[in-house]
């Protein structure tokens, strides 16, 4: 994995590299008694989940605060923390499970600055929970919408990004537009690379005024 995340312009310590491995035997342990991902293969999980994640760290302030939405085992919250050990996290997922699995990740891994919201982002109020630098989300069913809710949970500057496969930079054209009604100031595609495997990936990043 690390060199893969090198390739990624990600250097690792020793203790992050550990709690990452720490994660991924918790998931291959928890994924026996519920589904926390239909991918089996350790390998296939490092590159589609933990690499995957990890790979839009370049689009993340290092600090400040940021929320990801829909995300079931983790994914791209977890990775991103430990990568990020000062950016402090809010992670939004609706099926209890799952949380409970979060919650052992971040008491087994010893994990500062995480809160899990066991709750649908269309129920959440920027009042209850601040603002964020970062909405993240890889699997948040309607784009649209995702967009009109985390424009509200942002700071100044605030970005909202969407993790998506090559058609990203199909849908990205109809979501600039819909980006420009709701209020946000710029909108951009990036397209890059997965290592292990050469998958091609797209981030959708809407940014605040």
């Amino acid at each position: 994995m690390q060199g893969a995340l090198i390739d990624l312009g990600i250097n690792l310590s020793a203790p992050q590299s550990e709690k990452l491995l720490s994660y991924l035997s918790l998931l291959l342990i928890w994924n026996k008694r519920i589904n926390l991902t239909s991918i089996k293969d350790p390998l296939l999980i490092t590159q589609r989940h933990f690499i995957d994640s990890l790979a839009i760290a370049r689009f993340l302030h290092p600090t400040g605060r940021f929320m990801d939405v829909g995300t079931g085992a983790g994914f791209p919250g977890l990775p991103l923390k430990i990568a990020f050990p000062k950016k402090e996290l809010v992670m939004v997922e609706s099926r209890r499970k799952k949380v409970s699995f979060l919650l052992e990740v971040i008491r087994s891994l010893k994990l500062e600055g995480v809160k899990v919201v066991e709750e649908r982002l269309e129920k959440i109020r920027q009042e209850d929970i601040g603002t964020f630098d970062e909405v993240v989300t890889r699997a948040f069913g309607s784009p649209e919408i995702f967009l009109k809710l985390s424009f509200f949970l942002l700071g100044p500057a605030g970005k909202s990004i969407i993790m998506h496969g090559p058609k990203g930079k199909e849908i990205f054209p109809s979501l600039e537009e819909k980006a420009t009604e709701i209020g946000f100031a710029q909108s951009r595609v990036e397209t890059y690379m997965l290592p292990l495997g050469n998958e091609e990936r797209t981030a959708l990043i809407f940014s605040r005024p």
